[in-house]
């Protein structure tokens, strides 16, 4: 599968609210969530066997590009990418993207999701915050 990019700041999964009658969802959280579902099955969308349901391995691949503070823009930091050592924490921001594969019926469910390469960075100079996610079948090939 090609990559999917979600344009805009990578926003992670917050935490359910509990009021005196009821538990729900940050907003915000769900309009993310909402955003990379759809993106999904937009890519998706011309298949005929989509959605997938997928049963077997997958490894997923997620880069997350957050927006450069002004405290690097100077010119003696580096034009390129800069990791990203601050909140929001990689797996709240990941927890967010799986739950939204879930909705876009590419898989079962996140436990099929055997191996993984996450990263979160500061993007690079001149260029806008995003989210590229790369989904493939975990496919094993074993010599006899």
């Amino acid at each position: 599968m090609e990559s999917i990019t979600i344009d805009g700041e990578p926003v992670a999964k917050g935490r359910p609210r509990v009021t005196r009658t009821h538990t729900y969802t940050p907003a915000k959280t769900k309009k993310a969530q909402k955003v990379i579902k759809e993106a999904i099955i937009e890519k998706c969308k011309d298949d005929d066997l989509f959605p997938y349901q997928l049963t077997c391995p997958v490894y997923l691949e997620v880069r997350f590009y957050h927006k450069r503070p002004k405290r690097l823009m100077r010119k003696k930091d580096p034009d390129g990418l800069i990791l990203k050592e601050t909140k929001p924490d990689l797996d709240n921001l990941l927890k967010l993207v799986k739950d939204a594969i879930n909705d876009s019926g590419w898989w079962y469910d996140d436990k099929h999701n055997t191996t993984l390469l996450c990263q979160k960075d500061y993007a690079a100079k001149g260029e806008d915050p995003k989210t590229i996610i790369d989904l493939y079948i975990n496919i094993n090939i074993t010599e006899d």
